[in-house]
């Protein structure tokens, strides 16, 4: 006779250990908002921040994304993942530079956007024009982090490179109420507590959107 015994306790596992050397803050944030997007249980170390309640505030606004926890200890912040979503993997790259040619610059709902290889014109001296990055992101936590990653290159790489940004998160197009939430409740909110209003002008987009 055989008898096999085994535990019915469900095993806990250890977050992920992360260290970043982020210091500024959209680099904190881009580190932050990177990690909720990674969708697993991380614990994230930042050694080099130096404003801690700019980082507490940063991951206090990043838990509205929803299926999160987070708890901040600095320089750790750990994400512990209570939701894990399966986004759609789409590539809208094409359609979306086919839209900014035909729609945005075509019928010039956007002033300083001339095509996919010029935009942020007239905005001379301050900025100078360039080509546009188009970008896909899948979800709210997706988007996040895309948009943060864009900040980052925005704030360190040449205009002649990069001027613009444009992120399509297909999976956000069902509900306009979700997408203005996300917008102001934590896209705008993060940005503003990061003192990265000076970095990037931003506009948001979305085939449901009520003229107002």
């Amino acid at each position: 006779m055989l008898v096999l015994l085994f535990g019915l306790a469900a095993a806990v596992s250890s977050p992920v250990k992360w260290e970043s050397a982020a210091a500024a803050p959209h680099e904190v944030s881009a580190a932050v908002f990177g990690a909720i997007e990674a969708g697993r249980d991380i614990e994230l170390c930042l050694p080099k921040c130096r404003n801690r309640r700019a980082l507490q505030r940063v991951a206090t606004i990043a838990a509205e994304l929803g299926g999160v926890e987070v708890r901040v200890r600095p320089p750790v912040v750990t994400f512990r993942v209570k939701e894990y979503r399966n986004a759609t993997q789409t590539d809208g790259i094409p359609a979306t530079r086919a839209w900014v040619d035909e729609v945005l610059a075509g019928r010039r709902l956007c002033p300083y956007t001339e095509s996919c290889r010029r935009a942020a014109t007239g905005l001379l001296p301050r900025v100078a024009p360039g080509p546009v990055d188009v970008r896909t992101a899948q979800g709210a936590p997706g988007l996040a982090a895309e948009m943060w990653r864009a900040v980052c290159d925005l704030a360190t790489r040449p205009e002649d490179e990069i001027a613009t940004v444009l992120i399509a998160a297909p999976d956000l197009d069902a509900s306009f109420d979700d997408f203005r939430r996300l917008c102001d409740d934590v896209l705008e909110k993060s940005l503003e507590a990061s003192n990265a209003l000076d970095i990037v002008g931003r506009a948001w987009f979305h085939p449901k959107s009520r003229p107002t």
